[in-house]
């Protein structure tokens, strides 16, 4: 897979970057001009929920990008949560955030989620938090990467029951750490006794209950409506194939019938299109209506954090004062659910461990990518290092190159897995952690590893030995849209 070109549409303004199929640099001598901006265009386009900046609001964006993919090329047009692809003589809608894993899908050619929901933690690095992921968290806003869950698709394994369990057991402990709050609460804030207030779950209840039918009616709904312009583009697929013509009545002309001659036709088609998308937009807010009634059940249930609840603090602190706490008991609980927590790790690690072609593949490229960077000595006496969460002790340049050797194993083996090359995004490390020596170790890293994948690198520096196909400078007069040109944005119908 790999970048071509990028449009974007904001506030009247159009521009348009084209990206080298080999490397790019995204280059200029100041920060905060708009480099870091423009790779998170690249992966928002294709529908992650990547957050905006302080001065451009991602969800005005109109954005146009063209890749080349498995598949051939594939324009994919954004705006909020409207995405559409055109491949070939086929336009594919989704609706974000609820149909990004199909688009997803679609673009990567593979439907297992475990691979599909890793790939951007693997190929991207985040300016800030993209430098310090080694295997588990953040990549940039809520998007989440693991390395269990990839090697899981990687090796088709099946771990979900323990999975399961572990994600009890981290609820659980979540749990009595609140009750452990709350118990220093009552023993500080509380002392006078107040009455119980009339229970509110049957209202949510009842109201999640009503939420759930109207969401079966408008899921109905939405199913007709696809129904009808399924039936209405194979309708018209048959009479075009028929080469029907009608005879006009006064001028005896022949006229071919077909969606343009057919009066009213694009009108039909265009009021089911935007009745589609009304009903997906009401299917999402009914959705975010019952999440929201969902945790506020489980925080009235002593499940959640009762303190940051809508509810004022006179009703909360009654809620509280009824709670009966034995801390002792509670500390006792929370020690062992932390062992049966690593316990499962363990074992989750341990199967995982078995499909060993895969895990041996990765260990050894970390080991030898770290080797190549001078980090080598930090991770080689170590036991299952590919799944450890204690190299977080490491920081500055010693966790920068252990994280890049960490994400070009995951790379060399997911495009084993998905069969092409997939392309690396680096935006350089902010601060001033990473000298200009170890940022040309890195760049020539990559270059050398990865000679066929397409490179789009952003960063203040240009390396020497980094060969970069081409520049795309920006500047304090010249942003992301101060350099604004004509160009129209191509439109999917």
């Amino acid at each position: 897979m790999k970048f071509i070109s990028l449009k974007i549409e904001y506030k009247e303004k159009v521009r348009r970057f084209d990206f080298h199929e080999s490397t790019t640099l995204i280059y200029s001598k100041d920060n905060s001009v708009g480099k870091s901006t423009l790779l998170r265009m690249l992966f928002y386009s294709i529908g992650y929920p990547i957050p905006g900046t302080e001065s451009i609001q991602f969800k005005n964006l109109h954005l146009e990008l063209e890749i080349n993919s498995l598949k051939g090329p594939i324009i994919i047009q954004r705006h909020n949560s409207k995405m559409s692809m055109l491949t070939g003589d086929k336009t594919l809608s989704y609706f974000l955030p609820l149909e990004h894993e199909h688009a997803l899908a679609y673009i990567f050619g593979t439907d297992d989620l475990r691979v599909l929901n890793n790939i951007i933690g693997s190929i991207y690095l985040d300016q800030d938090k993209g430098w310090t992921l080694l295997n588990r968290g953040k990549v940039i806003g809520n998007i989440q990467f693991n390395i269990e869950t990839l090697i899981e698709g990687l090796t088709n394994s099946d771990v979900e029951i323990l999975k399961q369990q572990l994600k009890y057991k981290k609820q659980q402990k979540e749990k009595y750490k609140g009750l452990k709050i709350i118990s220093s609460y009552k023993s500080v804030y509380l002392e006078s006794e107040l009455q119980v207030p009339r229970s509110e779950v049957k209202i949510l209840t009842d109201e999640l209950s009503i939420l759930g039918s109207e969401k079966k009616i408008i899921e109905n709904q939405l199913k007709e409506v696809n129904k009808s312009i399924k039936q209405n583009k194979d309708l018209m697929k048959i009479i075009e194939k028929m080469e029907l013509e009608v005879s006009a009545e006064v001028s005896g002309e022949n006229i071919s019938v077909n969606k343009n001659t057919i009066i009213n036709y694009n009108s039909s088609y265009n009021f089911l299109d935007a009745r589609k998308w009304l009903l997906k937009e009401k299917l999402a807010n009914i959705d975010k209506d019952i999440e929201k009634d969902q945790v506020q059940l489980m925080n009235l249930s002593g499940q959640g954090e009762i303190l940051n609840t809508e509810y004022n603090s006179k009703k909360a602190d009654t809620l509280i004062e009824q709670i009966e706490i034995n801390e002792e008991d509670v500390n006792y609980h929370i020690e062992l659910l932390k062992n049966e927590i690593k316990s499962l790790q363990v074992q989750i690690d341990s199967i995982l461990s078995n499909n060993s072609e895969v895990i041996d593949k990765m260990n050894e490229l970390v080991l030898v990518y770290s080797e190549r960077l001078g980090v080598e000595k930090y991770i080689k006496d170590r036991k299952n290092f590919l799944f450890t969460n204690k190299l977080k002790g490491f920081s500055g340049t010693v966790l920068h190159k252990l994280v890049v050797s960490y994400k070009l194993a995951y790379i060399k083996v997911l495009q084993e897995y998905l069969g092409f090359q997939l392309p690396i995004v680096l935006d350089s490390p902010s601060g001033r952690e990473m000298t200009n020596k170890n940022i040309e170790k890195i760049f020539s890293l990559i270059h050398e590893e990865f000679p066929k994948n397409q490179i789009i690198i952003a960063s203040i520096y240009k390396s020497k030995v980094f060969e970069t196909d081409k520049i795309i400078e920006l500047t304090e007069k010249e942003k992301i849209f101060e350099g604004t040109n004509e160009i129209d944005m191509f439109m999917i119908d």
